[in-house]
């Protein structure tokens, strides 16, 4: 099926102490269970963008719908919304999904989230859960709700 819904994610980036710290770059996606690219939720950065390298690579740099902006100047509370739709608008099939955050101070990658924190089933029945914390970010929250 193709269970319309809502994702409501919620994470707190903590500074690694890179050399830009705690200026950072940022991005924040949606995968499907294999690794296959859906949507970017957010995207921060501009001149250094080529750092974001797992987003790059999942994306192909496309922020259809996106949230875009320059890189931050501090670490802090990330509050997205994805409308279980692709980058061309569609519904996508209930299945497994993971939003991935990554985030970096310095000229070169930096800390990525698990896959596992943020693993959630899409479908008829809602989901919420607080994964534990990892290093790098803290007070996870992942709420998927059914309905248009």
């Amino acid at each position: 099926g193709k269970t319309a819904g809502t994702v409501t994610f919620e994470v707190t980036t903590v500074s690694n102490n890179g050399p830009f710290a705690p200026r950072h770059i940022f991005a924040a996606w949606v995968e499907d269970e294999k690794g296959h690219f859906v949507k970017t939720l957010e995207r921060r950065a501009r001149n250094y963008i080529r750092f974001l390298e797992e987003w790059n690579k999942a994306s192909d740099q496309n922020v259809v719908d996106a949230v875009t902006g320059a890189s931050l100047t501090s670490h802090r509370s990330h509050e997205l919304t994805w409308d279980c739709r692709d980058v061309d608008g569609e519904v996508v099939p209930d299945g497994v999904y993971v939003i991935r955050v990554e985030f970096s101070e310095r000229n070169g990658s930096g800390p990525l989230l698990s896959r596992d924190a943020t693993r959630f089933t899409k479908g008829p029945q809602a989901v919420s859960m607080n994964p534990d914390d990892e290093k790098y970010f803290k007070d996870i929250s992942l709420v998927y709700r059914t309905g248009p």
